[in-house]
């Protein structure tokens, strides 16, 4: 697959048991197919090693604000959501799959909100758990 950021091949890194594609020594993107996510968002799950680990090129630059493309649905425009726990966080979520794109440091983000309640935690993960693909 290919970063929908970058342009470059995603590489599938083995996290806890979990496959996510990472963009490596590009923008530091992070694809997460439907429901993985949920098993990395909260601080002591597996994914601190993950974050240690992830190579990005400072010189790999792109706008924010422009749409995102699903990675596995090519074509498929992303949707920009709030993060239930951090309404300042966005993740761009794929209608058809359910996938996850974050783009580099939303993930840390997440994690630090997560900590924040389990009031919190519990609502951001009935909400993501909720967020069934389109059949």
């Amino acid at each position: 697959m290919k970063c929908p950021r970058c342009a470059r091949n995603l590489e599938v890194t083995e996290v806890g048991g979990v496959q996510v594609d990472v963009c490596q020594g590009g923008c530091g993107g992070i694809w997460f197919d439907a429901f993985e996510l949920t098993k990395m968002d909260q601080p002591n799950e597996s994914a601190g090693w993950l974050l240690e680990h992830i190579r990005i090129d400072l010189e790999v630059s792109f706008d924010a604000d422009d749409p995102v493309f699903c990675p596995r649905c090519m074509g498929i425009g992303l949707m920009r959501q709030r993060y239930p726990s951090n309404h300042r966080l966005t993740v761009d979520k794929c209608r058809v799959c359910g996938g996850v794109w974050l783009d580099f440091g939303e993930l840390f983000g997440i994690r630090d909100s997560n900590q924040a309640s389990p009031a919190a935690r519990a609502e951001s993960a009935q909400i993501l758990r909720s967020l069934k693909p389109e059949m």
